[in-house]
């Protein structure tokens, strides 16, 4: 048996205080959290604080979700505020069983989360990073730094990115492992909880342009246009994302070649969020928006994450009256990713993957 001290000052467990706050009130508080003693044995850990009455002892493991736990994980989302989308939990969770990691008392309350994903069919693809919270009343015990270290293990030496949030950049850069910051551009979190119009954007499809709903058949061309954009392949990922539950696809086709297509999903607050959006052409990548807010009449708000650096995509936003809520940073281990964020309208998600 090893015996740990987590000391108040360590960068992750202020980064669980932070990142479950949503960033820029908790740093206030990062003094009064208390000097943790943390057994640790095998996959199990005991947590006693020096103050009992403020944390309570508990036994907790570390272990992969399962789709078991997702209305829990949503619940956690939920009461953050947060437009997660459950059914892209169930996606990652099969397409890396054990990129999502939480901890989970010996109640089987789910205490906290982190995950660190694989995107791609083959090596070639990349690790993306987030869904990182502690429960309030466990902050600052050392189960967020457990959780971080073994999501940290899982991608070994592979290139990993993630988004931080306001607050945590330098932190992360500095002092967690993901010291390349991309300088050209950063996310743009966009959400509101008021209804969106689609009659703002234009349904003048560019001659030549095809729009048309998803259909399987429709993939090959939607994984080769994702490839040439991303830079490696994820025809699995495309496959069942287009097939989730309460999800709606637009593709793009011009002379019979795929041009762009993008996908509304029901968030955890029950509001409608578009992403992935990608089209060669900012005319089409509006028809293609209208068509999903279109498609998703009893949406509870609207949420779409862009980057900062596409100015099309972000005068949709504008007049379809959804603000910005938050900027956030994207950091990597090893290399920055290059692609054409003129084509990037939406990300696929926050959380899970990078574009």
């Amino acid at each position: 048996m090893t015996r740990v001290v987590c000391y108040a000052a360590d960068f992750i467990c202020n980064a669980t205080h932070i990142m479950m706050r949503e960033s820029r009130v908790a740093s206030r508080n990062m003094s009064s959290i208390l000097i943790q003693t943390v057994k640790e044995e095998d996959d199990s850990c005991t947590v006693q604080t020096e103050n009992p009455k403020v944390v309570p002892k508990l036994q907790f493991s570390i272990r992969p979700a399962n789709e078991g736990d997702v209305p829990a994980l949503k619940k956690i989302r939920q009461d953050m505020g947060i437009h997660d989308v459950p059914t892209v939990f169930q996606t990652f969770m099969k397409l890396d069983p054990q990129g999502l990691k939480i901890a989970v008392s010996d109640t089987g309350k789910i205490l906290g989360s982190c995950g660190c994903v694989f995107n791609g069919d083959d090596s070639d693809g990349v690790y993306f990073g987030g869904i990182y919270c502690v429960e309030p009343k466990y902050q600052g015990t050392g189960i967020g730094l457990k959780i971080y270290k073994e999501c940290f293990e899982h991608f070994g030496d592979s290139n990993c990115g993630l988004n931080a949030v306001p607050g945590m950049t330098e932190i992360y850069r500095d002092r967690g492992g993901f010291p390349v910051e991309e300088k050209e551009w950063v996310c743009l979190k966009n959400q509101t909880s008021s209804y969106v119009s689609p009659d703002v954007l234009s349904n003048f499809v560019p001659q030549g342009v095809d729009i048309q709903p998803f259909h399987d058949s429709f993939l090959p061309k939607m994984v080769a246009y994702d490839q040439a954009l991303v830079g490696f392949r994820r025809s699995l990922l495309l496959s069942m994302s287009c097939n989730e539950m309460n999800s709606k696809t637009f593709v793009a086709f011009k002379n019979g070649v795929c041009v762009g297509f993008g996908t509304i999903k029901e968030s955890c607050l029950g509001a409608g969020r578009v992403g992935p959006l990608y089209a060669d052409d900012p005319a089409v990548a509006e028809v293609i928006l209208r068509k999903l807010l279109e498609s998703f009449p009893g949406r509870n708000g609207f949420a779409m994450m862009t980057i900062s650096s596409n100015i099309p995509a972000n005068s949709f936003l504008r007049r379809l009256s959804c603000p910005v809520k938050e900027e956030c940073h994207r950091l990597y281990t090893k290399k920055r990713m290059i692609v054409d964020t003129n084509k990037i309208y939406a990300l696929f998600d926050i959380n899970f993957s990078a574009f």
